[in-house]
């Protein structure tokens, strides 16, 4: 009889465990496949994982974490890191970025995932330098990949994939920069990565930085100063479709706006092209990292390493954190006097400095949700508060979606009714209210059933209609929501 129970129990656990693994499998790709290997995240996956609680999700998480690496280091060499964002082979700033986010607190522990991690700073450096309004790049100026027949002022050439202004793209060259040295200035290896640089890598990198401070500095005209200018706007775009959010208003120029002490930004982070020209998100994303970089700057300028290898760069670099913290200033205050919404009680969405202000939200971050997880606002912030409470609200938000399957944010880009996982992970990063973690954590499960991988959107209605597979930033988004519920409430994940 206890046999036969032993065997009963064996093949009910199998008959589970067969069944689990066929909707949630191991979707890792076989070692000699994997596009970069970092031993600290292999270890680190190695003694995490069977602490979880829930099987399933650690699943997901084994995939997650790593898919940046193991899918998307399309190139990694000595000197140079080109990353793809998944399922289309070009770099975009913002999703490089956020991809390798969850790695920065693994450069101390790993000197060659340190080194491929400065490398994509520099690769982003000499991006920016090609063509400073552009948001994704081509591997290569052989490559003929993206929208070679947009028309767009300044001219593309073939590096770039695409040539659509976002603030939050130059915005996150500097919050990879700050991130990526600050580690290596802690750990002590910045002396034998950054510093190691030859002087004519250093001056790409220190002209990268003058080339973003230029561009929002620009961006900061009202329409009036820019159509006076001798050689006219600063940036055009416009494209043959079909699609209203690919191109741009007034010939190209987007809407008009009036001087706010905020910087314009044509498209949104999810590439579609903005209503009106101040966007709150990427301002405040702006405020956030303009501030690390400032810190950045003076550590950098001030290490004695640093003064003997490149000395005649310190006093460029003191006036550089000067811009950084007079734009910080300038653009914070331009958010509190324009752009929040009655009488200061909550934040809006997009304003042009006329008095016409937008509220909605879009799933893709920063958003206005996002602003505490980009570090703007405290999540008890109540300005924060009122517009959190806006945003999940089907009467206030036309991008939040409630349906038989789950409910959350989208967004334009997908269509109406597609929920994007993206914005429930950011939910989760901005509450403390175990209830409201707990049902969203189950929504992303269900999100992940089949593939065992974060995906761009879903259908409202249905977790299995989804758009993009392999979309590397939700992954790594998802992954890193998870590191840090481990710390903040390890009782939700660990056994």
């Amino acid at each position: 009889m206890r046999v036969l129970r032993v065997l009963l129990f064996t093949f009910t656990f199998l008959e589970y465990w067969t069944s689990s693994s066929k909707l949630y499998p191991n979707a890792r790709p076989p070692i000699q496949n994997r596009t970069f290997i970092s031993t600290a995240i292999e270890e680190y996956l190695k003694i995490t994982i069977p602490k979880f609680k829930d099987s399933e999700l650690a699943t997901i998480f084994s995939n997650a974490l790593p898919n940046t690496l193991d899918t998307t280091v399309y190139q990694h060499t000595s000197s140079d890191s080109f990353i793809i964002t998944g399922d289309i082979e070009a770099m975009w700033l913002r999703d490089s970025t956020r991809q390798v986010s969850p790695y920065i607190r693994f450069i101390t522990s790993d000197s060659r995932l340190s080194k491929m991690l400065g490398n994509l700073v520099l690769r982003q450096a000499k991006s920016i330098n090609i063509s400073p309004y552009s948001n994704a790049f081509n591997i290569d100026g052989k490559t003929q990949g993206g929208h070679p027949d947009d028309v767009v002022s300044p001219t593309l050439g073939n590096y770039t994939f695409e040539g659509k202004y976002e603030l939050d793209s130059i915005v996150s060259f500097l919050k990879l920069s700050s991130e990526v040295y600050g580690e290596q200035i802690k750990s002590k290896a910045f002396a034998s990565t950054f510093l190691a640089y030859t002087k004519s890598n250093f001056y790409t990198w220190v002209n990268a930085l003058h080339t973003v401070l230029g561009v929002i500095e620009a961006q900061q005209l009202s329409t009036e100063e820019q159509e006076n200018q001798p050689s006219g706007p600063n940036y055009t775009f416009q494209r043959k479709t079909d699609t209203a959010t690919d191109t741009l208003f007034v010939g190209g120029r987007g809407m008009p706006s009036q001087y706010t002490g905020m910087s314009r930004s044509e498209f949104r982070p999810s590439d579609d092209s903005q209503i009106l020209p101040y966007y709150i998100p990427s301002n405040a994303f702006a405020v956030v990292e303009l501030e690390k970089m400032a810190v950045t700057l003076h550590s950098i300028s001030g290490d004695k390493t640093f003064l003997e290898l490149h000395s005649k760069y310190a006093d460029q670099l003191t006036s550089l954190a000067d811009r950084c913290s007079t734009l910080t200033s300038e653009i914070d205050n331009g958010i509190k006097t324009y752009g929040m919404l009655n009488k200061k009680e909550s934040f809006a969405f997009e304003v042009d400095g006329y008095g016409n202000q937008l509220f909605m939200d879009d799933a893709n971050i920063p958003g206005l949700l996002s602003l505490p997880s980009i570090g703007y606002v405290s999540i008890h912030d109540q300005a924060y508060q009122n517009t959190r409470a806006k945003i999940l609200s089907t009467k206030t938000n036309p991008y939040y979606f409630e349906g038989t399957a789950a409910s959350g944010v989208g967004g334009a880009h997908c269509g109406y009714g597609y929920i994007w996982p993206m914005a429930m992970i950011t939910r989760i990063q901005t509450s403390d209210d175990e209830d409201e973690i707990v049902q969203n954590l189950g929504w992303l499960k269900e999100a992940a059933r089949g593939t065992a991988f974060m995906h761009e959107s879903f259908n409202q209605n249905d977790f299995q209609d989804y758009t993009r597979s392999w979309f590397a930033w939700a992954n790594s988004l998802f992954a890193e929501m998870i590191m840090d519920l481990m710390e903040s409430h390890p009782h939700l994940i660990i056994k």
